[in-house]
């Protein structure tokens, strides 16, 4: 209910359709675990279908006040005979568009794929930069460190989850598809507090809890975020979107922060999203704290004075 009438004041609500989505695909995905470990197979599927068409019609509640505002702009707009002058005044986007919302970020905002692609928007992409910066470089810290789990699996397994030798855990197309059914499985399992490897096993890939497999959602509505942010809407808001909207950006960041805190050193053959980007843990943790204090002090300057900041 929340999370509806968060798509009801702002479009950006929507976004949680993602979580519902993932939480019922989740549930199929464990559900031919189960029936492969031995569960009743007919009465399983049953349940995780019903599971899934569940969150399917939470999914689509979210979205009831996006389709909202667009049939009552259409009735208003379009629809409405008791007016007189109806006729003539009819927008000409009346019946040859199918979302009002887009058509209108689309015309009056310049609102589309690449669209804000131009050399006068330099600027914003820089003010935007570090913070997109930093989200991409926190989901492929969190696809990174799954990723590590599951060649783990698959080398002490054999090569079971993928039908190859364990040694061929590289980025086939298979193995990716493998390796995502893997990650709902694993955050199924913790959902409900449950172990993802089996009885005595150890998971020997060490993953801070704040990047770990329950928190798959997050990362991936991050991910979503940034993708929209930096390829489709205007660059700018791309701040205060995944600031108010993506607890995993701040998650990623305290780890990081404490991580290099304390070493900074990366296994062997390793390397994290942000030691691609930088090599000195110390110059990051001052980099990234002093971004913070400037945009604060900068936005609460520049933000009231009306001056080009978001």
């Amino acid at each position: 209910a929340l999370w509806m009438k968060a798509g009801y004041v702002r479009s950006n609500g929507t976004v949680s359709v993602l979580y519902l989505l993932l939480r019922g695909v989740s549930r199929l995905v464990a559900a031919n675990d189960e029936r492969g470990e031995g569960g009743s197979g007919g009465a399983l599927w049953r349940g995780r279908i019903g599971s899934f068409l569940y969150y399917c019609v939470l999914g689509c509640t979210v979205a009831v006040p996006f389709r909202y505002h667009d049939m009552a702009g259409y009735a208003r707009h379009c629809h409405d005979g008791s007016s007189s002058r109806r006729g003539w005044c009819q927008p000409e986007w009346c019946g040859s568009v199918s979302s009002l919302y887009s058509y209108v970020q689309r015309k009056h905002w310049n609102v589309g794929f690449l669209r804000y692609y131009r050399p006068a928007q330099i600027p914003n992409f820089v003010l935007a930069a570090p913070v997109l910066i930093l989200g991409t470089a926190a989901a492929w810290e969190w696809i990174r460190l799954s990723w590590k789990r599951f060649r783990k699996l698959c080398d002490d397994d054999g090569g079971d989850r993928t039908g190859n030798d364990g040694a061929d855990t590289g980025w086939r197309v298979v193995n990716v598809v493998c390796w995502a059914l893997h990650a709902l499985r694993e955050w199924d399992c913790d959902f409900r507090g449950e172990a993802a490897t089996e009885e005595g096993e150890e998971d020997m890939v060490r993953t801070p809890s704040l990047i770990g497999p329950c928190t798959l959602p997050y990362y991936a509505i991050l991910m979503f975020v940034c993708f929209v942010g930096a390829t489709v809407a205007h660059v700018q808001i791309s701040t205060r979107m995944i600031c108010s909207t993506c607890p995993a950006f701040y998650w990623y960041l305290s780890t990081v922060l404490c991580r290099h805190g304390d070493s900074g050193k990366e296994e062997e053959g390793e390397k994290s999203a942000w030691g691609l980007i930088f090599s000195n843990g110390v110059g990051s943790r001052k980099w990234i704290k002093w971004y913070f204090v400037g945009y604060n002090v900068l936005g609460v300057v520049m933000h009231v004075n009306w001056l080009p900041w978001t």
